[in-house]
C-alpha cells in the first residue's frame, strides 16, 4: 500500500464521500484503515437497530423486537467500541428492519430501554458520549418515545420527536411523564428541538413547556401540534409562555376565533422571544374571520432582527404600495418574505404586480419573495397613459442583483396577454443570473396558469443571457428582445405548418433576417400577439435568405404533409420523391460506410474485421501505412 494511503487526513476524506458498502470493505482490508472507515460508517444511523444488535440478538415478538439472550459484560466493551463514533442517530418503528429484510417493522418492546439501563455496568457513562443529533419517530403506540431516554446525554445539540397520527394518547399521563423526565436530565442543553405531535392534551402540554423552560440556550425550535384538546386557549398560553428568550428561530402555530385572540397570542410570542431571526406561524382559524391587512402584521414589526417570515394563511394577505413601505422599514434585515395563501382556495389575497417594484425599493436584502399576484390588467409605470408617469426604469429601483433569487407566486393567475408586460417588468427588476420564478401546477398543461409563468421565467433568462445594447434605455431594449422571441417562437411553428421544418437550435436572429427580406403580413394570433405569417407567393419563390443553407431550397407548400424526421429540415418538394437531406455527412466517417456493391460491401466488411481486431480502425490513415510498414 502506498505511504500516501497511511496519512488519516487523506483517508478520511476519501472514506467521508465513500459509499457506506465501500465503507464498510475498507474497514476488512487493512488494519491501519480498520480504526478509520467505522467513523465513517457509524457516524450517521438511520436506525437504532444495529446498536442494540451489539449487545444481544433481536427477536420479534408479539409487544415488539425484543433482546434474544442476555446481555454479556463483554458485549459492553464492543458497544462501547462502535458507539463512541455515532454523530447522528435516527429511528421511526415504521421502517422496516435495515438487517433482517423479514422483520417488517422496527417497533421495540416496552422492556428494551429498562433492561439497557438496568445492566449497564456502573461507570460507563454515556451511551452515545458524542452523540449530536437524534430524530425519534414513533407512531404505532406513543407510549414507545420513552426509548429515546437512555440515548440522550450534555453532548446532544439537536432533538426532534415526531408522535404521529397513529399514536394512541389514551395514557396521556405516561406521555406528560416523558416530558417531565426530559426536562430533569442532567447536563442536557439543547441548541435545537423540534416537536410534530398530534392529539396534545394540557397534562402533556405542560410537559413540553417544562422541557422549553429547562432549556436557556435553545436557537431554534419547531413545535407543531394539532389538536390542542378542548382547553385549546390554556394550551397555547402554556406553550407561548414557555417560549425561552434565546431563540433565534421559531415554528410554531396560532388558533384562534376572533382577531382579538389572534392579535394577543401574536404579541405574547413576539415578546417572548424578542431576537427572533426567523418566524413561522400557522394561523389556524375556527371562525370566518382571517387576518389579512397590516394592522394585522403589526406585532410581528416589533422584531427589528427578523430575516424570515413565513405566515401561513388562509387567503394571504392584501397590501398597497405604502403598507410595503411600512414592513421596509420595521424590517431592514428581511431577505425571505412569504406571505402566500393556499392555493386550492377561490379566494385570494395579495398584491398588484407593480408592486413589486415597491417590494424592491423597500427590502434591499431581499432573496426570497412569496406573494399572492391578483389578476388585474398589467401597467408599466414606465409606459403608462393614464398616469402620465415620466419614470424611466433605470431611476427605479432593481431587486438586488446579489442575492434576490427567487420569486414564489404559488397559483397566481396570469393571461397570455400579460405575458410580455409581466417579463419586461421581472427583467427590469430581477437580474440575478440565478433568477427563477416557482409556481403551483403544471408547467406543461397549456390551461394551467404555470404555462404561462414559466413562459415568463424563460423570456426573462433570454434577456439576462443577451448581450445589451446599450444605444437603447434598459427598458426599451427588454420590451423589444421580449416583442422579437414572442414573434420568432409563434412565428416558427407557424412556418413548420406551411411547409418548413427548423432545427431545434436554430438562431432566432436568423429567422427575423429570413423574415426582412421578403415581404409578409401581419395577423392578431389567439393570444392577442402579432404574429408573422409568410405569404403564399413567398413559399413559392426560392429562398435568398441567410437561411438558404439550412432550408431546402426548392421547398414549397406541399399538396399533402408527408412525415419527416428531427435531422430532415424540409419537407418533400414537388420534384423530388423522398425528403431531401441537408444535414451533409460527417466527412471522417466516409471511408468506414457501406458501399453499394456486394463484392465492395463483404471486403469492406473483412477490412473492418481487421481493423477492429487488431484496434487499428482508431488510427488516421497515414498512422495506418506506418504501422504496416
Amino acid at each position: 500500500m502506498h505511504r500516501v494511503l497511511a496519512v488519516y487526513e487523506i483517508v478520511s476524506n476519501i472514506l467521508q464521500n465513500a459509499e457506506r458498502y465501500d465503507q464498510a470493505m475498507a474497514a476488512r482490508v487493512s488494519r491501519l484503515w480498520a480504526d478509520i472507515a467505522p467513523d465513517w460508517l457509524w457516524r450517521e444511523l438511520d436506525s437504532v437497530l444495529p446498536l442494540l444488535r451489539l449487545l444481544s440478538p433481536l427477536a420479534e415478538t408479539s409487544a415488539g423486537l425484543g433482546f434474544a439472550e442476555k446481555i454479556e459484560p463483554r458485549n459492553w466493551e464492543r458497544f462501547r467500541y462502535y458507539a463512541r463514533r455515532v454523530r447522528r442517530l435516527s429511528y421511526d418503528d415504521r421502517d422496516f428492519d435495515p438487517v433482517a429484510h423479514s422483520v417488517r417493522s422496527s417497533s421495540l418492546a416496552s422492556d428494551v430501554s429498562l433492561t439497557i439501563l438496568a445492566l449497564k455496568p456502573s461507570g460507563f457513562g454515556a451511551l452515545l458520549p458524542n452523540v449530536q443529533e437524534i430524530n425519534w419517530g414513533v407512531s404505532r403506540d406513543i407510549v414507545d418515545i420513552q426509548h429515546v431516554l437512555p440515548f440522550l446525554n450534555g453532548s446532544l445539540r439537536k432533538l426532534a420527536l415526531n408522535l404521529g397520527e397513529e399514536g394512541d394518547l389514551a395514557d396521556d399521563g405516561a406521555v406528560a411523564r416523558f416530558f417531565n423526565t426530559l426536562s430533569v436530565i442532567q447536563g442536557l442543553s439543547l441548541e435545537t428541538f423540534d416537536l410534530d405531535m398530534v392529539g396534545v392534551p394540557t397534562p402533556v402540554m405542560r410537559g413540553i413547556s417544562s422541557v422549553l423552560r429547562s432549556q436557556p440556550k435553545l436557537k431554534f425550535s419547531q413545535i407543531r401540534v394539532i389538536g390542542l384538546g378542548p382547553k385549546v386557549d390554556i394550551a397555547q398560553d402554556l406553550l407561548h409562555r414557555a417560549f425561552p428568550e434565546s431563540l433565534q428561530g421559531l415554528s410554531s402555530s396560532i388558533i384562534f376565533q376572533r382577531r382579538e385572540d389572534y392579535l394577543t397570542r401574536a404579541e405574547t410570542i413576539v415578546q417572548r422571544v424578542p431576537h427572533l431571526r426567523s418566524l413561522e406561524l400557522h394561523l389556524v382559524g375556527v371562525s370566518s374571520w382571517w387576518p389579512y391587512t397590516l394592522d394585522d402584521l403589526a406585532p410581528f414589526m416589533a422584531l427589528p432582527n427578523l430575516e424570515e417570515l413565513v405566515l401561513v394563511t388562509l387567503h394571504g394577505f392584501q397590501l398597497d404600495p405604502d403598507d410595503i413601505a411600512a414592513l421596509g422599514k420595521a424590517f431592514p434585515k428581511m431577505t425571505r418574505f412569504d406571505l402566500q395563501p393556499q392555493p386550492q382556495l377561490s379566494f385570494r389575497r395579495g398584491i398588484q404586480a407593480t408592486s413589486l417594484i415597491d417590494f424592491s425599493n423597500a427590502f434591499p436584502n431581499l432573496r426570497t419573495l412569496s406573494m399572492y399576484i391578483v389578476h388585474d390588467p398589467l401597467r408599466l409605470p414606465w409606459r403608462s397613459t393614464e398616469q402620465h408617469s415620466q419614470a424611466q426604469p433605470q431611476s427605479l429601483p432593481s431587486f438586488n442583483s446579489l442575492t434576490f433569487q427567487v420569486l414564489d407566486v404559488g397559483s397566481s393567475f396570469l393571461e397570455d396577454k400579460d405575458i410580455p408586460n409581466m417579463a419586461e417588468l421581472l427583467s427590469v427588476l430581477c437580474r440575478h443570473p440565478s433568477f427563477e420564478i416557482k409556481c403551483e401546477g403544471s408547467p406543461t398543461d397549456r390551461e394551467d396558469p404555470a404555462y404561462a409563468w414559466r413562459k415568463v421565467e424563460t423570456l426573462v433568462k433570454l434577456v439576462q443571457e443577451a448581450e445589451r445594447d446599450i444605444t437603447k434605455p434598459y427598458h426599451e431594449w427588454c420590451r423589444a428582445l421580449i416583442m422579437d422571441n414572442l414573434v420568432i417562437n409563434v412565428g416558427a411553428g407557424l412556418a413548420s405548418h406551411f411547409g418548413f421544418t427548423f432545427p431545434v437550435d436554430l438562431p432566432h436572429k436568423i429567422f427575423s433576417a429570413m423574415a426582412a427580406e421578403t415581404e409578409h403580413r401581419v395577423e392578431v394570433g389567439d393570444n392577442g400577439h402579432d404574429v408573422v405569417m409568410p405569404s403564399t407567393a413567398e413559399l413559392e419563390k426560392p429562398s435568398t435568405s441567410p437561411l438558404s443553407g439550412k432550408l431546402v431550397h426548392q421547398a414549397r407548400a406541399p399538396k399533402e404533409i408527408t412525415e419527416t424526421d428531427l435531422y430532415t429540415t424540409g419537407w418533400d418538394s414537388a420534384y423530388s420523391t423522398k425528403p431531401l437531406r441537408t444535414n451533409p455527412p460527417h466527412w471522417g466517417d466516409i471511408p468506414n460506410r457501406a458501399p453499394a456493391g456486394r463484392l465492395e460491401q463483404w471486403i469492406w466488411r473483412k477490412r473492418l474485421w481487421v481493423e477492429s481486431t487488431f484496434i487499428l480502425i482508431v488510427l488516421e490513415p497515414w498512422e495506418k501505412l506506418l504501422v504496416c510498414e
